[in-house]
């Protein structure tokens, strides 16, 4: 997941410069400002050139750190600006971890009951030992049945959707 090493990036940078709190305030001042779809459109658009993009980049966010405006360009130069919600997330995950928690999402075609994410929890604490674990239930029809478990950047695929997508793939 390539969200998740930018987020290493810019966390192992807030280490040595000590802002890794001013980064992830920072990181949620951008998403925010991708809310606006003409911010948007422009920093994601293919058309524009990436030195165009620097530009407005450096000149929306020229209050926030020096640091963090440059990681937003090597950003740009690598066209991955429109994951920057999931960079965001990656990079709280990392907060979470420095705590020991690890941040878990199960997303299932219906509500999981409480016995079935008990369950999911005691398997997952199996492998983590020693870790809190902040379970989250996201519901998602578009699964049919079954479930995925988000969890500490790996991605376990157990639903329906995803079978029939890899049986499509291999047809």
């Amino acid at each position: 997941m390539v969200e998740l090493e930018y987020a290493k990036a810019l966390y192992d940078l807030g280490n040595e410069e000590n802002k890794v709190n001013l980064f992830s305030d920072s990181l949620s001042t951008v998403v925010e400002t991708l809310k606006n779809k003409e911010f948007y459109d422009v920093v994601t658009s293919p058309t524009i050139d990436k030195i165009s993009k620097k530009n407005v980049i450096r000149n929306v966010y020229k209050s926030l750190d020096n640091t963090f405006v440059d990681f937003l360009c090597v950003v740009i130069d690598h066209n991955r600006f429109s994951i920057m919600e999931s960079i965001k997330n990656e990079y709280n995950n990392l907060l979470l971890a420095e705590k020991g928690i690890i941040n878990v999402e199960i997303i299932s075609a219906k509500e999981l009951t409480k016995a079935q994410l008990e369950n999911v929890e005691k398997a997952l604490m199996e492998k983590y030992k020693g870790k809190k674990l902040d379970i989250n239930n996201i519901v998602n029809q578009d699964l049919i049945g079954g479930i995925q478990i988000l969890c500490n950047g790996e991605s376990l695929d157990m639903s329906l959707k995803g079978f029939l997508d890899n049986l499509r793939v291999s047809l």
